[in-house]
């Protein structure tokens, strides 16, 4: 695997269906998401390991019982695509959908604190438009409040 690849495709996607594909190969740490020329946006989990035996919370034997079974696909995981409230935000929290199967589908446990979140979210909810300038302020906000 080569994820830095899959990073080069969906930073050249032309279109949603050719940037989620390109995820299937990325694996970074941090999720991507897409603000296209013609307006569209969206956001995608990460592949992460389908382990079928355990849920990664602790550490195991290294005998071969406990294994990945490869990664999950992207259309396994969360995706948003032209959300109706005109914007998609995550800041690492937890942001999985209520009805999402994670008992089949463990893709994580530990997120961080929601404030960060909640005020991305209480933001953007409150403007009609969001500038780049507004982002950057927002930016240096939660910042200074998380410390160094």
């Amino acid at each position: 695997m080569a994820p830095y690849f899959g990073s080069v495709e969906y930073m050249r996607a032309r279109n949603w269906r050719e940037f989620s594909g390109a995820l299937n190969r990325w694996a970074p740490r941090r999720e991507p998401s897409l603000r296209g020329r013609r307006g569209n946006i969206g956001y995608s989990g990460r592949p992460v390991p389908r382990r079928t035996n355990w849920d990664g919370l602790m550490p195991v034997p290294g005998d071969g019982r406990y294994e990945w079974d490869g990664h999950f696909d992207m259309d396994a995981l969360p995706v948003e695509f032209n959300p109706a409230r005109g914007f998609a935000a995550t800041a690492n929290s937890m942001n999985l959908p209520p009805d999402y199967p994670i008992a089949e589908r463990r893709v994580g446990f530990e997120w961080t604190a929601p404030w960060r979140y909640k005020r991305v979210w209480e933001v953007l909810e409150a403007q009609d438009k969001h500038t780049l300038a507004d982002s950057l302020a927002l930016q240096r906000r939660l910042r200074r409040r998380a410390g160094p």
